[in-house]
């Protein structure tokens, strides 16, 4: 209804791939812009701070902690709702 007289105008097709026009950024997010990229990289930083000294033992775990706590606020974090009795329906 708010659409209607934009579509009128310009006409279905145009109004649709406006629509659908959107950006798509490749941009690494900055909370995870130090984080490890692989396994063999992760693995490294978990021997890394098995070996460490206390002081900088903090540290390493203070950055982990902040990447692992990060939530972004636009996704729903909600537990889906799965039905797994129709399979089993007595």
């Amino acid at each position: 209804a708010k659409q209607a007289k934009v579509i009128e105008k310009s006409g279905l097709k145009s109004f649709l791939e406006q629509s659908f026009d959107t950006t798509v950024s490749a941009e690494i997010p900055k909370f995870i812009q130090d984080s490890p990229k692989s396994f063999k990289e992760y693995q490294l930083l978990r021997r890394k701070i098995k070996s460490s000294n206390p002081e900088d033992l903090k540290e390493l775990l203070k950055k982990e902690q902040q990447t692992n706590n990060h939530q972004p606020s636009t996704i729903n974090h909600q537990p889906s709702t799965i039905n797994y009795s129709f399979p089993f329906v007595k």
